[in-house]
């Protein structure tokens, strides 16, 4: 019974979600942003600053717990963030219905299983 017990996410779409055209740039900027995966766990990102430009490509690198799934996680909104604000075309993602969020955004995970069927099917 733990599920029954979790808070529910936010709401799925609000009046004020941009059109659906959104976003018309994709201009993606993180200020000073902190996030937690479970209120009471320590900091896993800890005043993230950066900007990604529309049209740039970015591979986000790095060992073990240095945060790449944390940013990503904090993007999708799976959990509210302890500081800081995310934009995305100067739009703050906390005003936006996850759904609305979640449908207009895109990321290539790091299992490559896409090739894989690609390659295999290439290889006949």
């Amino acid at each position: 019974m733990v599920y029954c017990d979790l808070e529910s996410e936010p709401p799925l779409r609000l009046d004020s979600d941009p059109k659906k055209d959104w976003p018309p740039q994709g201009r993606l900027e993180f200020k000073n942003v902190e996030w937690r995966y479970r209120e009471n766990l320590p900091l896993a990102l800890k005043n993230v600053s950066f900007t990604v430009n529309p049209g740039e490509r970015v591979g986000i690198v790095g060992r073990t717990g240095a945060g790449k799934s944390s940013i990503l996680t904090a993007l999708f909104r799976t959990g509210p963030l302890a500081g800081g604000e995310i934009f995305v075309d100067d739009t703050e993602i906390s005003t936006i219905g996850v759904e609305t969020l979640r449908r207009n955004l895109s990321i290539i995970p790091q299992d490559a299983l896409l090739f894989v069927s690609v390659c295999f099917a290439l290889r006949r």
